[in-house]
């Protein structure tokens, strides 16, 4: 097993809610009514661009994974 950390370089506002909208998001996003959504959308923005503060013109955005590898013998 070993850990990585990649750095991903991205740009724009909500740089952070725009990359995690089409992965990690969209489960949140299918279960909430629209309404609701909007409510916690914003709300998520806002905390994100605190966390992670545009510098330079760029957000870097820390992507941990961490990777096994498994050997089967028979």
């Amino acid at each position: 097993m070993w850990e990585t950390t990649y750095l991903h370089v991205l740009t724009g506002e909500d740089a952070v809610f725009d990359w995690i909208s089409g992965t990690s998001l969209r489960p949140t996003r299918a279960a909430l009514p629209d309404e609701l959504w909007q409510r916690f959308a914003a709300e998520l923005r806002q905390r994100l661009r605190v966390a992670y503060p545009i510098r330079a013109g760029r957000v870097i955005l820390p992507f941990r994974r961490i990777f096994a590898v498994v050997a089967v013998t028979c």
